[in-house]
C-alpha cells in the first residue's frame, strides 16, 4: 500500500522517535529523513531504514468532557455532601443531558479559541519502511 501524497507525514529512524515535525509531502519527509540519516553516519551511527508515518492531527473537542461527565461529577459531590439524601440527583432526561452536551463544547471550544489552546502534538498511523540510501519501500502496514 502506498502512501496518499495529500495530508501531513513524519518521519523516523527508528519508528519510535517521530520528533521531527510534520510534512506536507512523503517525498519531503523522506528528504528529511535522509538528511538525518548523512547526519547519523557522521556520528558513527548506522542507519539502514526511515519510517514515515501519516500525521492525524488532533483536536480540542476529542479532549472535552460529555454531559455525562458534567452531571456524574454533579452527583458525586451531592453524595459526599448529602449522602442518601442526595441519591437522586441531579434527575436529569437524556435531552437535557444531550443539550449541556452541546452547549458544554460551544463554551469550550471558544475558551479555547480566545486562549489559543490546541494540541501541539498528533498521532501517527501506517508507517512505511524505507531503505535509508534507495528510498525504495521495504515494508508497508500490514
Amino acid at each position: 500500500m502506498e502512501q496518499i501524497e495529500n495530508g501531513l507525514w513524519s518521519y523516523s529512524l527508528n519508528n519510535e522517535d517521530y520528533s521531527s515535525g510534520t510534512f506536507k509531502s512523503v517525498k519531503d519527509a523522506l528528504s528529511a529523513g535522509q538528511q538525518a540519516v548523512k547526519e547519523s553516519i557522521q556520528d558513527g551511527k548506522k542507519i539502514d531504514f526511515i519510517y514515515v508515518a501519516t500525521v492525524q492531527p488532533q483536536h480540542n473537542y476529542s479532549f472535552f468532557p460529555d454531559g455525562g461527565d458534567i452531571i456524574e461529577h454533579m452527583a458525586d459531590q451531592a453524595d459526599a455532601e448529602g449522602g442518601d439524601y442526595a441519591e437522586h440527583y441531579p434527575d436529569v432526561s437524556d435531552e437535557a443531558q444531550e443539550e449541556l452536551t452541546t452547549e458544554l463544547h460551544a463554551l469550550l471550544e471558544k475558551w479555547c479559541e480566545k486562549y489559543n489552546v490546541s494540541p501541539s502534538f498528533y498521532k501517527l498511523a501506517d508507517p512505511v519502511i524505507y531503505d535509508a540510501v534507495t528510498l525504495k519501500v521495504v515494508k508497508t502496514p500490514d
